[in-house]
């Protein structure tokens, strides 16, 4: 597995466990993962990297503002997926499908266990969770000898 993708399981796995608890993730911890990212690309791959990197690191924040606007999503959810393009570059289009698929899974979830039972839970989601399953299922995917 690669270096990289245990930094960023590792940054995941931090951000969950802040998001969980006090519903965000802290902009220090974000800007160390972002810092640690592109340090950890450049010392693995050179300087020649960085402008790939930066832009992978960029487009979460051009492509999702449409859904900060309304809402549907939080700053602090781009800000992850900002940094997990620091760490994966072109790789962060497969984990934020990932992540967007899971979290929809989760919904569809709630839906059925609300119909069900007639009890509601929160419609609160901790984006960070299922980008941390994710990435558990990409690393998986790549130890396993996958396509991702």
């Amino acid at each position: 597995m690669k270096l990289e993708s245990i930094g960023l399981s590792l940054f995941l796995g931090l951000c969950a466990v802040f998001d969980v608890k006090t519903d965000r993730i802290p902009n220090k911890l974000t800007l160390s993962g972002l810092i640690l990212g592109l340090s950890l690309s450049v010392w693995l791959y050179g300087f020649c990297v960085l402008p790939s990197r930066l832009l992978w690191t960029v487009l979460p924040v051009l492509t999702l503002i449409i859904l900060f606007k309304y809402r549907v999503i939080g700053a602090g959810d781009i800000k992850l997926l900002c940094v997990c393009g620091a760490f994966s570059g072109k790789g962060v289009v497969v984990l934020a499908a990932g992540m967007f698929l899971l979290t929809a899974l989760y919904g569809v979830v709630k839906l059925v266990f609300h119909a069900l039972s007639g009890i509601f839970l929160s419609s609160r989601v901790h984006m960070s969770v299922p980008a941390l399953l994710s990435q558990i299922i990409i690393c998986t995917a790549h130890i396993a000898g996958g396509a991702f």
